[in-house]
């Protein structure tokens, strides 16, 4: 879904992909199925109440998602030959918020390598695995939400450690209109051992990503969405739409 957005996902975000692209959207989860207060008005004055629920009327208190609830998610994709990435997560309610559990995934096998001089050496592995413990949560003024996460990558004789933060908001300029902020890979430092070592050595892989996401939200049938993004370790901008 996200991906067919364009990637610009970081407003747009709901459900359990939140832990990956906006923590602050597992907030949605808790109101996901209720009708917003403007909905609410607009039915009553239409006379169609028969399927305004108890829920409804409590109008996303904290109240009307005192019952537990679990959203489980998966997906996988072929990048190229060879090449294939995937992610699975769990998002549930935890105290007044919502926590999500999540692993992403990638692997390139039967890449070529080579010695220093250039010689063809016989074909290595890649792969890589993020895990993510996340919560999202609501104030008066907005959604926030945070991922502690970690990773590992191995390739050839080489093993790679590191972990960070990501830190997201959303808020609703307008009943329409709704702004997210991300910041990726806080104080991400990454660490390598080779094969038989018994020390680590850091690298300097760890660069934050900024991330400003703008959409329309609430519109029957249509949802637009734009976001940036800032990489500081390339000095480089992105700019998606979906």
């Amino acid at each position: 879904r996200y991906v067919a957005m364009g990637k610009a996902a970081e407003v747009v975000a709901n459900d359990v992909y939140a832990i990956y692209w906006n923590p602050a959207g597992l907030c949605e989860l808790k109101t996901q199925e209720r009708l917003s207060p403007d909905e609410l008005r607009e039915k009553v004055q239409k006379g169609d109440i028969k399927d305004i629920t108890e829920q409804d009327l409590i109008r996303f208190s904290d109240e009307g998602s005192s019952r537990f609830f679990i959203q489980l998610g998966a997906s996988a994709a072929m990048l190229d030959v060879s090449r294939e990435a995937g992610f699975a997560g769990a998002a549930f309610k935890f105290f007044r918020g919502v926590a999500g559990v999540g692993a992403y995934m990638i692997q390139s096998r039967g890449i070529e390598a080579r010695d220093e001089v250039g010689n063809l050496r016989s074909d290595v592995d890649y792969m890589a695995t993020a895990g993510y413990l996340s919560y999202g949560w609501n104030t008066s003024v907005a959604s926030l939400g945070f991922s502690i996460k970690g990773v590992q990558e191995r390739i050839a004789d080489s093993a790679y450690y590191g972990g960070g933060i990501d830190f997201g908001t959303n808020i609703d300029v307008l009943p329409f209109l709704r702004v997210g902020f991300v910041i990726q890979d806080i104080g991400t430092s990454v660490y390598r051992r080779r094969h038989g070592g018994n020390f680590f050595e850091k690298l300097d892989f760890g660069n934050p990503t900024l991330r400003l996401g703008v959409a329309l939200v609430n519109v029957k049938d249509f949802t637009l969405a734009v976001s940036v993004f800032f990489f500081k370790q390339k000095t480089a901008y992105e700019i998606n739409v979906g």
